[in-house]
């Protein structure tokens, strides 16, 4: 977030056809380890089972990426502190989950819908 080329990597750089090819092969790669672990997360009860892994982890995994590329063009850029407490907030939200305490003390629940 922090380097100045990280505004051109993820906006303009990826039009190009050949990095936009790798870019896919590679987010198809995150999706795919992502689809894993919530998979595990659900058959441990830790995780909704009403989500298809696959795409309940292309939601947060697109949505990181084009949320972190829409705060690099931005100007003023939401603080790093700001920016993660959003994306947490948005992957919590869409794992519906009731809370993450960061000590590790209190465990997660699912939220009742």
């Amino acid at each position: 977030y922090g380097n100045p080329l990280a505004e051109v990597i993820i906006t303009t750089l990826a039009r190009d056809p050949e990095v936009a090819a790798v870019e896919t092969a590679r987010w198809n790669d995150v999706i795919r380890l992502a689809a894993q672990n919530i998979k595990k997360g659900q058959q441990r009860g830790q995780l909704p089972a009403a989500y298809q892994p696959e795409i309940l982890s292309a939601m947060i995994c697109g949505g990181l990426r084009h949320a972190v590329g829409q705060a690099l063009a931005s100007s003023p850029r939401p603080s790093k502190p700001q920016l993660t407490r959003q994306l947490w907030s948005f992957i919590i939200n869409g794992l519906q989950l009731n809370a993450i305490d960061p000590s590790g003390k209190n465990k997660v629940s699912i939220r009742k819908t």
